[in-house]
């Protein structure tokens, strides 16, 4: 099946969109995150820091995250966390406007969007293969592939 055929199905659309806006707010997050603590220290180690403490989140919870995808409605579960998402740049936006000094809150919001990013990763996965037949499933996970990597390249770009 071409590209354009799986393209009509309406679920892999809405699915490969949702997943591309997704990716970049994700990208544009995290670039203003990042950029935001080295405008405040001026250190370029803090922000390594920054992609630890969004990192350490995916370590704790890699089986509770799992199970929680198993377990419920996965479009329940992204939406939850994708919510989550949008706290976290609620948060930055406010923190971000109110002439920040200190880098800790940073850090939390850093943990948080982790934790999040965490939890919807394996629900939002494992939705593709439910949103079409399995022998276009190849060409979706293809599909899905240069959405995301287009969307990470575009996000960080957006961001700067």
């Amino acid at each position: 099946m071409a590209v354009a055929e799986v393209w009509r199905i309406r679920a892999v659309r809405r699915y490969l969109l949702s997943t591309g806006l997704a990716a970049i707010g994700q990208n544009v997050l995290v670039t203003v995150l990042f950029k935001q603590v080295f405008d405040i220290t001026g250190n370029a180690l803090d922000i390594g820091w920054i992609g630890l403490a969004q990192f350490l989140p995916a370590v704790v919870l890699f089986l509770v995250s799992g199970y929680v995808a198993d377990r419920f409605d996965r479009r329940r579960v992204s939406s939850l966390f994708l919510a989550g998402r949008g706290v976290c740049a609620v948060g930055l936006v406010v923190y971000s406007v109110s002439q920040p000094v200190a880098v800790w809150p940073l850090f939390v919001i850093a943990l948080a969007l982790g934790a999040a990013d965490a939890m919807l990763a394996p629900a939002r996965r494992a939705i593709a293969p439910l949103t079409c037949p399995p022998v276009v499933f190849p060409r979706v996970v293809a599909m899905w592939t240069a959405t995301f990597t287009g969307a990470s390249i575009l996000g960080p770009v957006l961001g700067g």
